[in-house]
């Protein structure tokens, strides 16, 4: 109690040691050590943290010379207020970003990197039941770590042209808005002297 009313003074009495340590102090938990005159507000990584001016000491567990404790409530004792990633750049506590389309956070607890797979948003499915078109996996623009499928023309895959036209037609080739394969249809052509010739666009 006396060295206690000292403390209070901010005056250290390491009483313990002089009496070859037979009233020990309570285990400390591993990456702590033992003080006989730490502070009382002992610093914290928290934003809210105020260091507290004044003469108080106290004995007790305190992290080692250089490090800081995580917050108020926590034993673990950090040598930056900050998480860091493998390629050495720092991050704030409570940071989200996206790496190598996983995402990562700074945890405010622990100050050690979490990262987990990113999630995309469940699609239709998607069939391209026109001829021509073909299932296509594409990036979305607003989300580079997901893709849609979307239907795309290959006119390779058209099915070959066996349509005939009778004598006196010709054959048309149109293509209609929104379709990959075109259409075919006959048409008369030009006669003369029985003969008949492809009606001419010019």
């Amino acid at each position: 109690m006396y060295a206690t009313e000292c403390a209070a003074r901010g005056i250290c009495i390491d009483w313990r040691g002089k009496t070859n340590f037979t009233c020990p102090y309570n285990k400390c938990p591993a990456n702590t050590v033992y003080k006989a005159c730490g502070p009382i507000n002992p610093a914290t990584c928290e934003p809210s943290y105020v260091e507290h001016s004044g003469y108080g000491v106290t004995e007790g567990c305190f992290c080692p010379e250089g490090q800081t404790l995580i917050s108020e409530d926590s034993s673990i004792c950090v040598s930056e207020c900050s998480c860091r990633e493998p390629n050495g750049i720092s991050r704030t506590p409570g940071e989200k970003w996206m790496k190598d389309c996983q995402e990562c956070v700074c945890d405010k607890h622990t100050l050690k990197v979490h990262c987990t797979r990113h999630e995309c948003p469940l699609t239709q499915p998607v069939y391209c039941h026109d001829p021509g078109y073909v299932p296509v996996q594409v990036q979305v623009p607003e989300d580079p770590c997901c893709s849609r499928t979307e239907c795309f023309c290959n006119t390779s895959l058209c099915p070959e042209v066996t349509h005939k036209c009778s004598a006196g037609q010709e054959i048309v080739t149109t293509t209609q808005p929104g379709k990959c394969c075109p259409s075919f249809e006959c048409e008369p052509g030009c006669g003369v002297n029985g003969t008949f010739y492809p009606v001419s666009t010019q």
